[in-house]
């Protein structure tokens, strides 16, 4: 699929909507199709069997999500079930499992339900508001939390959202704080929370009495990697790479690798090291590693150590050694940025 345009770039939309008919058109011709059967194949089977194929189990959370509810809304949010699935306009970064804040805007301006997000979110170029998440499993509120609250609370009145009157509410991220906080809130107005979802908290990794390189790739990063939804075959391990004449490398973690002699290519790398204490560590490492992405056309790289994780994308197609994202590995424990580095660096 090509990118999706913008939402007010009208010409490149109508371009878009063209291109994808004649994709289909062709799909048709290839299978000597009807235009009634692409119908009932694109409509009718194609989303049965996509149905049956997925996977129903609703993952553990990872981040927390406003959304709002209009005056036109409300019939359908205060008659919701349990089996009810709505899209609504949501944030792209949206994974299945997360948990999604129904806030009511004016006239009623209350939180009124939590439910869970279903499908993974994307952009819908066909869709007035773009961005689209599929939301069920509501569970409505027996208190209410008005807005007025939330303003006067010593946690959410620092919120962003909040001090801007709630504008731009659909897909907002929560902080994990700030969640706990509204349970805490509605706990102490008599709601009963124990069946409101909960992110799970995240097994400490083990910082303690490494000896080696080996022992921070063995029980610090690939544990991680498994907490952003890696398995060990979705890497290489020291691929052999040629540099120059003669010259052989092995860099570390290899992912979305093509290990093929002469043409290796990969999506992303990752080199660890066993220190990082000083500013010229971190160089040394820079380095190294950046031959290595610019060798194999990687979209970005990860150097990691026992004092924590950097990640550097370029920009322009140029990397720049003070321009990373870091973080050490009991900055991992809050799903917060745990859902960042998802975001950043995760499988999908």
């Amino acid at each position: 699929m090509p990118p999706v345009p913008n939402k007010k770039d009208w010409a490149e939309r109508a371009n878009y909507y063209i291109k994808l008919c004649e994709s289909l058109n062709e799909f048709r011709k290839l299978n000597e199709f009807s235009p009634a059967e692409l119908c009932a194949f694109i409509y009718e089977f194609a989303p049965n069997v996509l149905n049956e194929l997925e996977d129903k189990e609703i993952p553990s959370p990872s981040k927390v999500w406003f959304v709002g509810g209009s005056k036109n809304d409300s019939n359908f949010l205060d008659n919701a079930t349990d089996d009810s699935i709505e899209h609504w306009q949501g944030n792209v970064d949206s994974r299945k499992g997360d948990i999604v804040v129904m806030y009511c805007v004016s006239p009623r301006s209350y939180i009124h339900s939590i439910w869970r997000v279903i499908g993974d979110g994307f952009a819908d170029p066909f869709f007035y508001y773009f961005s689209v998440v599929y939301l069920s499993k509501p569970i409505k509120l027996d208190v209410l939390i008005t807005q007025k609250e939330l303003e006067n609370n010593k946690i959410w009145s620092d919120n962003p959202l909040i001090r801007k009157n709630l504008q731009g509410i659909n897909g907002y991220p929560i902080q994990y704080i700030e969640y706990l906080e509204l349970l805490s809130m509605l706990k102490s107005k008599g709601q009963n929370i124990d069946g409101l979802p909960l992110i799970k908290p995240t097994n400490r990794l083990d910082t303690d009495n490494l000896k080696d390189e080996r022992d921070v790739e063995i029980r610090l990063i690939e544990p991680f990697l498994e907490l952003i939804k890696y398995k060990p075959k979705d890497w290489i391990r020291q691929m052999p790479v040629k540099m120059g004449r003669g010259e052989r490398n092995y860099p570390d973690y290899c992912f979305g690798a093509n290990p093929v002699r002469g043409e290796e290519t990969a999506k992303m790398i990752l080199e660890s090291k066993f220190e990082i204490k000083t500013n010229k560590d971190l160089q040394d490492a820079y380095f190294q590693t950046k031959s290595y992405a610019m060798r194999l056309q990687v979209n970005k790289f990860i150097i990691a150590a026992k004092e924590g994780i950097w990640i550097y994308q370029p920009k322009n197609s140029n990397y720049k050694f003070d321009d990373y994202f870091h973080c050490n590995w009991i900055d991992i424990e809050n799903p917060d940025i745990l859902h960042k580095l998802r975001h950043l660096i995760g499988k999908q």
